[in-house]
């Protein structure tokens, strides 16, 4: 399924999607060729926290964010990932 990531850390992340998974949800997120495992800590209507198995390494998270950054600096939507 295909999600808005609105908050990423190298702990978890905050997603919105049409048809979020269900809590304690073992989960794959596949964000740009990074595949993360994680279980999904709680969901509020749309809304969902994932907490990541293992920690997203910086040398990974950096590049996320700073993608997530020149999308909303260019007036774009925030960037979707599957």
């Amino acid at each position: 399924m295909r999600v808005h990531l609105l908050d990423l850390s190298g702990s978890g992340a905050l997603g919105h999607g049409d048809d979020p998974p269900q809590p304690g949800e073992i989960v794959w997120l596949v964000c740009k060729g990074s595949e993360i495992l994680a279980r999904t800590a709680w969901v509020r209507g749309n809304r969902f926290g994932l907490a990541f198995d293992t920690a997203l390494p910086s040398a990974k998270l950096g590049p996320l964010l700073s993608e997530g950054r020149r999308a909303l600096e260019a007036g774009g939507q925030t960037p979707a990932f599957a």
